[in-house]
């Protein structure tokens, strides 16, 4: 038997459209107007796999297509998210009583990026006591398509919780509420909320992640891959623009739903990679 696939070609979506977008399903969702949108984008990664727990280098870049949060401050301690991929699945959660393990599904990256920043984060970076926040959610990153759609979930809502926190916290000296909306050049930071990001992927999503999509998303710029140093999480950008070369990537993406069985097998294979690599320092140091 003949099996016909039929291509269905995705356009590139246009940032301001996404803004106005997410806006608009906020204002319908909630009944009122969001403090401001925030996002953080996919990657593509171009060198280097399964090796950034193993303190390799990788080179990733981003992409064209991000995560879109519209947000909104409370004053109730309370985290309500709704996404618009997700139609019908509210979910609410008192900030201080989130706990790894407690959460299922897509709210586990996001619940979880609060309880990372409170835990983990440094008391710059740590949500004050009443704070909570309304969140409206749009991925225009492919979801299961291996371009980080989670990262880019977990690194915009960590960009919008910290902005959104801003007028109660402290925070770094230099940071003023409101800088992330246009991206500022404060790599130093992005890299601290970056693993934030990674331990609550690990942590409280469950899959143990070394870095590479987290660093991606919020340390890298349009026009421009990382070479990530993953012993330091130091960066080297280097300029990449495929339009000047008149080259272009090919995405092919086959909408296979991620599973928890999807979540082992990337388990397995960091076993594999970790096995692999202690074998080959044992030989080499014999």
């Amino acid at each position: 038997m003949t099996t016909t696939a039929i291509p269905q070609w995705a356009s590139l979506p246009e940032h301001q459209d996404e803004i106005q977008r997410v806006r608009q399903a906020f204002r319908q969702t909630y009944g009122k107007e969001p403090d401001g949108v925030w996002s953080a984008p996919g990657r593509l990664n171009l060198l280097g796999e399964y090796i950034d727990f193993l303190g390799g280098s990788c080179m990733p870049m981003p992409l064209p297509y991000r995560t879109y949060i519209a947000g909104s401050l409370r004053r109730d301690g309370v985290l309500r998210a709704s996404s618009l991929q997700m139609p019908g699945d509210e979910r609410t959660i008192v900030i201080r009583d989130i706990q790894p393990g407690h959460i299922k599904g897509w709210f586990t990256y996001v619940a979880g990026v609060a309880w990372a920043m409170n835990h983990e984060g440094g008391r710059d970076i740590m949500l004050p006591g009443q704070f909570g926040a309304d969140l409206l959610i749009n991925s225009r990153v492919p979801v299961g398509g291996g371009l980080s759609s989670s990262a880019a979930l977990e690194c915009s809502t960590a960009l919008a919780l910290l902005d959104l926190s801003c007028p109660a916290a402290p925070r770094l000296p230099g940071y003023r509420c409101g800088s992330f909306r246009p991206l500022p050049d404060n790599d130093a930071l992005r890299a601290r909320l970056a693993q934030v990001c990674i331990t609550a992927e690990n942590k409280v999503a469950g899959a143990h992640t070394g870095g590479l999509d987290q660093t991606a998303s919020l340390r890298s710029k349009p026009g421009q891959a990382l070479v990530v140093d993953f012993r330091d999480f130091s960066i080297d950008p280097i300029h990449l623009n495929p339009a000047e070369a008149r080259a272009k990537f090919f995405l092919l993406l086959i909408r296979i739903p991620r599973t928890r069985l999807h979540i082992m097998v990337l388990l397995t294979r960091r076993a594999a990679s970790e096995s692999c690599s202690e074998s080959a320092w044992s030989h080499l140091s014999a």
